[in-house]
Order: C-alpha cells, then structure tokens, then sequence
C-alpha cells in the first residue's frame, strides 16, 4: 500500500508492505479518514484527484483472464446446453396426468403463497442482510457484475447500517449468485427506473429483491412435490 500527497508545498509519501500489514486485508473493518491540526485562525483542506485501487476479492473468487479458460467455459457450457435440449426432446411430449381437483388446489395454494408473502414485502428490512441486498444490486447494476469483488470494500457503512457499523459489506458469494443479484438489479432498472440508474435504498429495490425470493421459494416448493411424487 502506498500513499501519496502532493500540493502546494506539501510532497509527502508513505508506504506499507506485506511483512507490516499484520491483519489489515482479514476480517477487520478498515476505515481511511483524512485530518488536518488546525493552528491559530482558520483552515480549509481539500482533497481532490483522489483515487483508490483495490485487490480482488480472492478469498471468494478469483479473476481469470486467459483465453484457455475462457474457451473452456465457452465449450462446457455448449455441451450443457445441448444436454438440456437432447433430454427436452426425449421427454416430448411430457406424459401429463390430472387429478381432478388437484389443479385448483395447486392454483389456490399458490396465490395464497404469493399474496400472504406480497403483504409482508413492507417487513423484513433488517440491514444486516437486506441493506446488503440492495448494495449487491445498485453496484451490479450501475459498475458491473466483476466490481461486486471491489467496490462494496469501501462503502460508506454509516449509509449502509443505517448509522450502525455492524460489519463491512464484502460480496461474500461464488459467481452464479453475483449473475443473480445483476439480474435483479437490472429488472428494478427496467421496471421503475425506465432503463436508468435508480437509487440505493429505494423501495421498488427492495420489492424486487423480495420477488425474486419469494418465486424461487415458489419453484422450490414445485420441485420438492415432483421428487415426492417420484418417490411416492
């Protein structure tokens, strides 16, 4: 880490290597603050050009930029996808069976579901979990899905625990779950933003993060009837 100061006068630099850093990228909350000893009369400081390079998140993902890889992940995902559509077709058509009454119970159970969850959309708002959420989202959305692993590092946590400091926002999740939260971010840009940015704490966000959630309950309730179904 290095830090450099320069001005009007000033030409100060500083540097801090691996064998000092102790416990400085572990899990501690990390705070740069900038301060100035004020003598006799007033002062003013500024800082300006101020920029900020971060490492990459490594301890949940790693960054690869290699062709290699790249054409490795292009192929398996080909075969994954021919896969699904050769088990598609050998299952057309899909051997359906209706139990008289079973499709209005199955209907009726689930907009219960979907309604009961739809009036607690305005509970639920803890920011330990959800102010996170929301951070995953705007970031995703508005930088990128790849600064997921940069950018939450160094926001503000006053703004993020509602003036709590409870711990920082790292993006503690594997890559599938980062394509999750920059989907979601940007279906709430769509929808209540017309395409643009839209804010942090807005509330169509949160409604949004709590959709997503409740329809995957929603299929993981239908998947867990077929298995049962299967297993009798």
């Amino acid at each position: 880490m290095r830090v450099a100061v320069r001005g009007d006068g000033i030409d100060a630099t500083a540097a801090l290597d691996p064998h000092r850093s102790g416990d400085l990228f572990g899990n501690v909350q990390i705070s740069l603050t900038g301060s100035s000893a004020a003598g006799a009369g007033a002062s003013h400081v500024a800082l300006r050009n101020y920029r900020l390079t971060l490492p990459h998140e490594r301890s949940w993902a790693s960054k690869v930029d290699d062709p290699k890889a790249t054409a490795l992940l292009v192929a398996l995902a080909t075969l994954g996808l021919v896969a699904i559509v050769l088990a598609a077709i050998r299952g057309w058509p899909p051997k359906v069976q209706i139990r008289i009454g079973a499709p209005r119970l199955t209907i009726a159970a689930a907009v219960v579901f979907l309604a009961g969850n739809a009036l607690l959309f305005p509970l639920g708002g803890h920011p330990f979990d959800f102010g996170d959420e929301q951070l995953y989202a705007y970031v995703s959305r508005t930088y990128g899905t790849v600064h997921l692993y940069y950018l939450p590092d160094v926001v503000s946590l006053a703004r993020i625990w509602g003036g709590v400091p409870y711990v920082e926002a790292a993006f503690p999740y594997n890559t599938v779950v980062s394509y999750l939260f920059t989907g979601i971010g940007w279906l709430n840009s769509l929808v209540f933003a017309g395409g643009g940015a839209f804010a942090l704490n807005s509330a169509s966000l949160g409604y949004v993060i709590k959709s997503v959630i409740v329809l995957f309950g929603l299929a993981d309730a239908g998947l867990i009837y077929l298995i049962m179904r299967e297993l009798k």
